[in-house]
């Protein structure tokens, strides 16, 4: 860990602090998109929050209040819940510290597998699609190009 900070010549706040911000992002610029792209962003927004739902679901507290109270007390600043005494903390102030190059290659690895995603949906419409149009070829009134071409 040091060496990697040592080459990246900074270190990010840690504890999931770098995931809410990101997340906070999203869901500003979510209304700026239409359409599918919405439920994309929103699905991204999802996956960087589970962790810091999981925690505070598995810790008794209750969630909504739990994130609510953090995002009221928290503004604009890098933090995450102190699970000891059930109160937003700030990750930098106690030590909490991750490799930026991690985060960085976290962030890209989930873009590359979202687009994946997308793709593999897309192709599977476009199946679906073709599917749809095999009775209308298999059709022996359909004139195939070999025939029309006689």
């Amino acid at each position: 860990m040091v060496k990697r900070a040592i080459n990246d010549g900074c270190v990010v706040p840690g504890a999931g602090a770098i995931e809410v911000e990101v997340a906070e992002a999203l869901i500003k610029y979510k209304t700026s998109v239409k359409g599918r792209a919405q439920v994309v962003v929103q699905a991204f927004i999802d996956a960087l929050l589970i962790i810091l739902k999981v925690i505070v679901q598995n810790s008794a507290f209750k969630l909504q209040e739990r994130y609510l109270k953090f995002k009221q007390n928290i503004q604009n600043q890098f933090a995450d819940v102190d699970l000891n005494i059930d109160e937003p903390m700030l990750v930098a102030e106690i030590g909490i510290w991750d490799n930026y190059c991690v985060k960085k290659q976290l962030l890209h690895s989930c873009s590359v597998i979202a687009t994946n995603i997308l793709l593999v949906e897309e192709i599977m419409q476009a199946i679906n699609r073709m599917s749809s149009l095999k009775g209308y070829v298999e059709n022996p009134l359909y004139l195939s190009l070999e025939d029309s071409a006689k």
